[in-house]
């Protein structure tokens, strides 16, 4: 857990102390709540902010994503996942955003962390704002333990300067995982 120590346990004391207030006042634990419609949660977070760490930000778009909940991120740099699909599984996916030590580098990876997804996917689109994407794949099943990714066939999507999105008509409508790799600004030489 990272939080801002001195700020926080001045009111809610520390989390082995205080457990139950802690699960209480984490709204990622607590996604199911949210709204369905679209449009209705933007989550907002600067990257310099010192109080509210940024592996929160990252852990509650985490588990809106299992929930199936929609939300827009906002902020320096941001990644969104956006797909349509057939049937339905209750699965759940995972999303990590991070930033290269030097504030260069923004790596966004979409996964199911049980490898292969059941849902017949009929598009998709992941998307970076604030930087321009450098390495882009799509994966029909994701590793699990001893196995491989297996990639899309290049046919199957295409990479832009800002998203990985699934190719009209060549998609064949498997997909567990997508990764970005984005270069934020530009070096000057």
């Amino acid at each position: 857990m990272a939080y801002d120590t001195g700020y926080t346990e001045r009111y809610m004391d520390v989390p082995e102390n205080n457990q139950q207030g802690y699960e209480a006042g984490s709204v990622a634990l607590h996604v199911e709540k949210l709204p369905n419609e679209p449009n209705r949660l933007l989550i907002l977070h600067g990257f310099l902010d010192e109080n509210v760490h940024f592996f929160h930000t990252n852990f509650l778009v985490s588990q809106l994503i299992r929930a199936g909940k929609p939300y827009q991120l906002q902020g320096e740099h941001t990644c969104t996942f956006t797909y349509a699909s057939q049937g339905g599984t209750n699965e759940q996916w995972q999303m990590s955003l991070d930033l290269s030590d030097d504030n260069r580098l923004l790596t966004c990876i979409i996964w199911r962390p049980q490898g292969k997804s059941y849902l017949f996917f009929t598009q998709f689109k992941a998307e970076v704002q604030g930087a321009e994407v450098e390495y882009g794949m799509a994966y029909s099943k994701a590793s699990t333990g001893k196995d491989a990714d297996i990639p899309l066939k290049p046919e199957e999507f295409e990479v832009t300067n800002t998203a990985v999105i699934h190719r009209q008509g060549a998609f064949r409508a498997e997909l567990s995982k997508v990764v970005i790799v984005a270069r934020i600004g530009h070096v000057e030489l």
